[in-house]
């Protein structure tokens, strides 16, 4: 299996990341605390040396910016959805969905993204959800009917408001990431600069990452973080990529299931707060996250699905007939619950069978009551 891994920033998806940190007063210090009370011993102190250091290069490097200023807001608020959503933007929707990731450079990462994206009309795709990635894009199967665009994103459970930005968006994409382009390329600029000074951050987050994939293969260390049951599949080809300002996000793409141009090629974005003993399934955090998974689950439908699940396993086209429920909305309810971690999943031929994870929800009402006791004795 070949192996690509990549040191050098991405300053494209860097500054993008710290943009939207900055606007929407999202702090490395508030992220440093969390992760610490979430995993204590086993997330050391190095990795809060990181998020200090992040801090500060983002509050320098963004001194002066207008938070309010129109395009900065049209491209990096926060979609107010629920809790996996939260985390996106329009910027981030442009350039996150598309898994590219191949470029260091601003410039020609942007470019490629346009030439991307004009491949991907020409051959044609489905868009089956919006994630913590972005859009997810699948290849057509044989003989499927090509949708519009319009009808593809009606069809997104997803607010309108945020349907219309991205229909904007992508029948407008090379304007759009022109716009982009020339927006940030100051704070681009002055980031890189900032990136190089500070190049142990790359380095230790790199080394750190070569270390563990030392007779492990970056899938199996996903699967193990993830905690996923079925086994993620081996790729000839394995690009690793890593991101400081997205500092615990890890993403991935398996087999170009998310570009339908990467077919084969498995894509790893691992963030530079992310150890092994994390996990991109760990539910709760910060009070505002909290909130948002506690307004997700209010919904009638997920909270049902929950129950089942904690009964008896079961699939997407069951439940969809058991609930009378469309099984397109039935899948996005399924995704966004499993990625929450409220779900385990095994996978049979070609049908995947949830569970409910009453270990993940047990910890989370843990979490809930921790949160609210400590917001007790600060009052």
């Amino acid at each position: 299996m070949e192996e690509q891994m990549e040191r050098r920033p991405l300053i494209l998806y860097e500054t993008i990341e710290m943009l939207y940190k900055y606007i929407n007063g999202i702090s490395f210090h508030d992220i440093a605390e969390s992760m610490s009370r979430l995993y204590g011993d086993v997330f050391p102190g190095v990795f809060v040396q990181k998020l200090d250091c992040l801090e500060r290069i983002t509050q320098e490097v963004c001194s002066g910016l207008q938070v309010q200023n129109r395009q900065m807001q049209r491209f990096f608020r926060r979609f107010e959805t629920d809790a996996i959503r939260d985390n996106l933007c329009l910027a981030k929707v442009m350039t996150l969905s598309f898994f590219l990731y191949d470029h260091p450079e601003l410039e020609e990462e942007a470019e490629a993204l346009k030439r991307h994206w004009a491949g991907m009309r020409q051959e044609g795709f489905q868009i089956v959800a919006v994630s913590m990635s972005g859009l997810e894009f699948r290849p057509l199967e044989p003989g499927q009917r090509r949708k519009d665009l319009v009808e593809q994103l009606c069809e997104l459970d997803y607010p309108a408001e945020y349907r219309m930005e991205l229909l904007w968006m992508l029948t407008h994409f090379d304007t759009c990431m022109d716009t982009l382009v020339q927006l940030i390329s100051p704070y681009a600029q002055r980031l890189q600069a900032r990136l190089e000074q500070e190049g142990w951050l790359m380095t230790a987050t790199a080394d750190y990452w070569q270390e563990q994939f030392t007779g492990t293969s970056p899938s199996q260390l996903v699967q193990l973080i993830a905690r996923a049951k079925e086994n993620l599949s081996q790729q000839a080809q394995t690009r690793v990529r890593f991101s400081l300002m997205n500092c615990t996000g890890i993403l991935y793409d398996l087999a170009g299931e998310y570009s339908v141009e990467r077919r084969g090629c498995s894509t790893f974005v691992i963030g530079c707060a992310v150890t092994i003993h994390s996990t991109i399934r760990k539910v709760g955090g910060s009070v505002e996250r909290t909130c948002a998974i506690l307004r997700s689950i209010s919904d009638k439908s997920k909270f049902e699905v929950l129950q089942r699940l904690g009964v008896e396993r079961s699939y997407c086209q069951k439940l969809a007939e058991d609930m009378n429920i469309n099984p397109g909305h039935m899948s996005r309810i399924l995704m966004s619950l499993f990625q929450y971690g409220f779900l385990t999943r095994e996978q049979e031929q070609s049908r995947y069978y949830y569970t409910t994870d009453q270990e993940s929800i047990s910890a989370f009402l843990t979490g809930v009551r921790q949160l609210l006791a400590g917001n007790a004795r600060e009052r």
